[in-house]
This record gives structure tokens, sequence and C-alpha cells, in this order.
């Protein structure tokens, strides 16, 4: 795990898919050489902020049934989930969505644009897995820092929802058959 500063103005990953927002932030980055696939990118993210790995796969099962480029996006009082088929189509929709100030998710993680407006990122980035899973385990090290170590920090991870912690201890569970 790489932890560096960028400026987000013109950085560009693999085929130069991202566009920048226009500030810089202080970002966990996961070199996508050193983590492979997603479940790597979950290892390596989830043993550099020190957050269970099956805790991480379970929101990861929760919040995107892992697809690396799922979205979702507000519409009134529901978030409706997209399931874009290409990193282009990925990329569209997100760039569309956060010109027009909506409220959307991305990714693994589903990031929201509350933590996305709160450590300045670009949401393009986020599509990548390996930095989806950063800040999803950034994130989740920070509601265990908050509320302790117990299900109320993944709790927090979704908002507040009692339900939540359930449906990611189902999800682990899952994992174990």
């Amino acid at each position: 795990m790489v932890k560096m500063t960028v400026w987000l103005v013109g950085w560009v990953m693999g085929a130069g898919l991202l566009a920048s927002v226009g500030y810089g932030a202080s970002i966990p980055v996961v070199d996508s050489v050193m983590a492979q696939t997603i479940e790597q990118c979950v290892h390596v993210a989830a043993s550099e902020y020190a957050v269970p790995t099956a805790v991480l796969l379970g929101i990861v099962q929760v919040e995107s049934s892992g697809w690396p480029l799922a979205l979702a996006v507000r519409e009134g009082s529901q978030e409706r989930p997209v399931y874009a088929r290409t990193v282009e189509e990925a990329h569209g929709l997100v760039m569309q969505w956060w010109r027009a100030g909506k409220a959307f998710s991305v990714g693994l993680g589903q990031i929201h644009t509350i933590n996305i407006k709160k450590y300045k990122l670009d949401p393009v980035w986020l599509l990548d897995p390996c930095v989806n899973m950063a800040w999803a385990a950034f994130i989740l090290r920070t509601n265990f820092e908050r509320y302790g170590f117990n299900w109320t920090a993944v709790e927090r991870y979704n908002g507040k929802n009692p339900e939540y912690p359930w449906r990611v201890w189902r999800a682990m569970g899952q994992q174990r058959q």
C-alpha cells in the first residue's frame, strides 16, 4: 500500500479514463500491480487499514455483489442501482452525476458522494477496484476508531441502518460456505 499526496488534476490511470474534478487530496492508493485481483485488493486494503478481511468482503457483497463497476444514484428518496457494463459507461455516468450534483455511490464498496466530498476525491478514481477497496477499508477503520470495534461501526459504513450489519453478517456466513 502506498500513501501519497497527489493532485487529481490530470492524473491518468490505465488507458487515461479518469477525468479530474479539480482539487487535491491526500489519498490512500493501492498499487494495482501489487493487487491483481479484486480479492487481492480487498486483502491488501484490509491489511493496510487493520480491518477484518471477512467484514470487508461482506461489505463488498452487500454493497455491489462484487461488481467493480456497480453504481447507485439517488432518485427522490430511493437509490437506484446501476451495473455499468464497461469502464467507459461507468465513467460517463459518474461524471454526468457529479456535474449535476447528484448523490451517488461508486464501485465495490459503494463509496458515497458524502465521502467523496469529505475526502476531496475524484469520483472516477473509485472505479479502480484497488483504490475503491482502500477507501472502503479507510472508512471502515475510521468508523472502528470512532464507534469501537463493533457492529455499530459496520452499520455506520452505510449510514444509520440497523439492518445493515445483519446483511454483512449473512454475507460473511456465505463466504464460509
